[in-house]
């Protein structure tokens, strides 16, 4: 049995955990929503390390033997940092998307949705057109859309309207990267407005990267924290975790 962290600003991340627990569903899950300091795509740079190295601090704390960093915008910024602080491993969801988008493309156009922020470090840009020059990536950054997810109000009707209105600016990519982890809840959706896009969820990316570190041999046990409210945290989680109740603790980090 393995002991794994996984830690986002919000729910975003339980996208993560969702698609890791059913694959390795036989270990020790803690997974963090640091929402009383969400919108981490708002932050600065230093904001998110802080925060970062906060978190880390605690799941080392519970002796994980894996940390999952559940979040583009982390994963941008903080992610080399955090792997040359700590001596636990500490794996990011970019890659893996990169090299799946590459995989899948046919006319080389791929699109990148995000917040702002992980939008304006470029690092998805930088990383597919390190191993394919030849294709193009365009980024688009909507903090709009995650704010939708994290307040579970995804059904909404202007819900609609904002996603068409942000896809439309990259409606000629073939493949599109989900490049936040609240976005696979809007899937269904991307897909009624680019119906012929193929969709890369950055979470089903990461398996090969942890299949390593997980012994997957006992029975599971899931830890739910959070740092803001928990009943509000227990109702967006349903947005990912539909099929068992979750018991969640605030903790103050």
């Amino acid at each position: 049995m393995s002991k794994i962290g996984i830690f986002d600003s919000g729910i975003g991340g339980l996208s993560v955990l969702k698609v890791i627990y059913e694959k390795f569903p036989n270990n020790i899950y803690f997974y963090i929503g640091d929402e009383n300091y969400y919108p981490y795509g708002l932050k600065s740079d230093g904001e998110i390390i802080d925060r970062s190295e906060k978190i880390t601090e605690f799941l080392i704390f519970q002796k994980v033997d894996l940390i999952i960093v559940a979040c583009n915008t982390v994963s941008s910024i903080a992610l080399d940092h955090l792997k040359k602080k700590y001596e636990v491993p500490i794996i990011g969801v970019i890659d893996g998307a990169v090299e799946k988008s590459l995989k899948i493309t046919k006319n080389g156009l791929i699109g990148v949705i995000s917040t702002p922020l992980t939008a304006n470090t470029h690092i998805y840009r930088d990383k597919i057109l390190s191993k394919d020059s030849n294709v193009k990536v365009y980024e688009v950054g909507s903090q709009e859309l995650v704010n939708i997810v994290e307040n579970g109000i995804i059904n909404n009707d202007p819900t609609y309207l904002i996603a068409k209105e942000t896809l439309e600016k990259i409606k000629f990519v073939d493949t599109l990267i989900l490049g936040c982890t609240h976005f696979p809840a809007l899937q269904d959706l991307i897909l009624k407005i680019l119906p012929d896009v193929k969709i890369v969820d950055p979470a089903k990316e990461i398996i090969k990267y942890i299949k390593n570190y997980i012994d997957n041999k006992d029975k599971s046990v899931l830890e739910f924290y959070t740092t803001g409210d928990i009943n509000s945290f227990k109702e967006k989680a349903k947005i990912f975790i539909k099929d068992f109740e979750i018991e969640v603790k605030r903790i103050l980090i």
